[in-house]
C-alpha cells in the first residue's frame, strides 16, 4: 500500500472506543466525525459529503474553518479522485502513547509520540486523522493495485480568521523534537 502525509495545525480530550462496522451498516456511518487531541484542548472534524472536509477548533475556538483535501490519481483503469463523492464503510480510533529514540540527532534522547487518530474506512482507501496536543495531520493509505500514480493533491488551510504563519528553515541535520 502507498501513502502520503500531509499537513499541520493545532491540538485536542478523551478518545471514543474503537468503532467498526459492516458493509450492511456502511450506510449508516454518519458524518461529521471527530477526534480530540491527547490533552482536549484541539478538536479535529471530519466530515464527508460531495467532498472530504476537515476542521479544526482550539480551546472551543475555531481555527480551521471546513477545508476540502482530495487526491487525484491515475492507474490503468483511468483518472480517479480520492475526496470526492466517497462514502465512509466504517471508522475506528485508537490512543498512541509512546516515545521514541531518535537515530539522528536531536535536542531530545526520547521524543514523546502521543495522539488520538480517528481512521475513515472507504472502498478503495482509508484517511487517518491524528489529533497531537501540538497540531493536527491526516494521511491517506491507498489499498488498491499495484501501479498506481499521484498526479495532484488538494491540501487545504481555511483560516478561520487573520492567522499568522511561521515558518522554520533549518540547514542542519539537527532536528526541532
Amino acid at each position: 500500500a502507498l501513502s502520503g502525509v500531509a499537513c499541520g495545525v493545532l491540538a485536542p480530550a478523551r478518545l471514543a472506543r474503537v468503532m467498526v462496522l459492516s458493509p450492511a451498516a456502511a450506510a449508516q456511518v454518519a458524518t461529521p466525525v471527530s477526534v480530540p487531541s491527547p490533552d482536549g484542548a484541539t478538536l479535529l472534524s471530519v466530515d464527508v459529503g460531495d467532498r472530504v472536509t476537515y476542521g479544526v477548533t482550539h480551546r472551543g475556538r475555531l481555527v480551521l474553518d471546513a477545508s476540502p483535501i482530495s487526491l487525484t490519481l491515475s492507474a490503468s483503469g483511468g483518472a480517479r479522485i480520492l475526496g470526492g463523492n466517497d462514502r465512509v464503510r466504517s471508522t475506528d480510533t485508537r490512543s498512541v502513547r509512546d516515545s521514541v529514540r531518535p537515530v539522528t540527532p536531536t535536542k531530545r534522547a526520547v521524543v514523546q509520540d502521543r495522539f488520538n487518530e480517528l481512521r475513515l474506512h472507504f472502498t478503495s482507501h482509508d484517511l487517518k486523522f491524528r489529533a497531537y496536543n501540538e497540531g493536527i495531520s491526516y494521511r491517506c493509505v491507498l489499498t488498491m493495485g499495484a501501479s498506481i500514480t499521484v498526479v495532484s493533491e488538494d491540501a487545504s488551510f481555511a483560516s478561520s480568521g487573520p492567522a499568522d504563519g511561521v515558518l522554520g528553515i533549518d540547514t542542519t541535520v539537527l532536528t526541532t523534537y
